[in-house]
């Protein structure tokens, strides 16, 4: 799995460099939280269903390197659940899970998730806000501990921007 994580990062470095793409800005509002911003240059409505379309999601979100997601289970609504599985290159299989606080379609969803076997789920707050037909898509992921946060720290922000690059890539589609 190293390897191919290694080449997914080395690409990410290697497109900031030469300015093709924009990274995320990331922040810490607190001492539980981690608050990711990215802008798009696409209208919020198809943002939002790249985040809401399970048919769109497993296009995108998902670990760098050689990963497949097998498993993509959404049912983005009040009280809905999603279930996502990627399979990694040495058969590891990474899951996540969650459930739907709030959805206020194309605006905002709250949710809690779990990642693969943690006990406590993160509070995601993924907030849309579009100017000028360009999304600003802001996600705050508020964890249990100051521990937890500086752990997620490590990779949250290069993970998000592959993703991210990955949305950009369908979005001009």
């Amino acid at each position: 799995m190293k390897n191919g994580m290694d080449a997914g990062y080395l690409r990410l470095d290697e497109l900031f460099q030469s300015g093709t793409i924009r990274a995320s800005t990331q922040s810490l509002p607190s001492d539980l939280e981690i608050q990711i911003d990215r802008v798009f240059d696409a209208p919020r409505l198809p943002v939002w269903n790249a985040w809401a379309d399970e048919k769109i999601i497993q296009k995108w979100i998902g670990p760098p390197g050689d990963c497949k997601m097998t498993v993509c289970n959404q049912d983005t609504r009040k009280g809905g659940k999603y279930h996502w599985v990627w399979v990694m290159d040495e058969q590891k299989e990474m899951v996540t899970r969650g459930e739907y606080l709030e959805v206020d379609a194309p605006n905002k969803m709250i949710s809690l998730e779990w990642m693969d076997n943690e006990v406590d789920p993160s509070h995601n707050t993924i907030t849309l806000t579009e100017k000028d037909g360009r999304t600003t898509v802001s996600l705050v992921v508020k964890l249990k501990s100051k521990e937890a946060r500086d752990a997620m720290l490590q990779c949250m922000k290069d993970g998000m921007d592959l993703c991210y690059l990955r949305l950009d890539e369908l979005l001009k589609s």
